[in-house]
């Protein structure tokens, strides 16, 4: 693959995340995962490997729908790593109605190329710009 096929590549893994995350499939949402991923959401503890990331994203979402949308800031692929910056916006609407909160952030990820050459996140740290609604 060439390093443009690669960062499309690593994009359609995110653009993959935010369908899955709409449609609250959190067994789809972990696939972009590699199994020993971890993931460090805002100011709350890291979160290690695919069980424990389904389990968190199931039980932070079980109030709330999360629709997602990425721009990419930065992507750079070197070897079988790559490194990418985006800025999203995620608007959170209850289950029981009412009007959504979005709340927008940054986030940094390193993606690891798979042994077939596809791609997964092996490392995400984001943080808000203000935090997640509670209720």
């Amino acid at each position: 693959m060439s390093k443009d096929q690669d960062i499309a590549a690593i994009k359609s893994v995110m653009r993959e995340y935010e369908t899955a995350l709409g449609a609250g499939d959190f067994s789809r949402l972990v696939t972009i995962f590699t199994h020993d991923a971890v993931v460090i959401p805002g100011v709350a503890s890291a979160v290690s490997g695919r069980d424990a990331i389904k389990s968190w994203y199931q039980d932070a979402l079980t109030q709330f729908s999360a629709k997602q949308t990425t721009n990419f800031d930065e992507v750079d692929v070197a070897g079988d790593s790559a490194f990418l910056r985006i800025s999203f916006e995620t608007a959170f609407t209850a289950k029981a109605g009412g009007a959504p909160t979005v709340v927008g952030g940054k986030a940094m990820g390193i993606y690891k190329r798979q042994a077939d050459g596809s791609w997964k996140a092996a490392r995400i740290m984001w943080i808000g710009d203000k935090p997640l609604p509670t209720n």
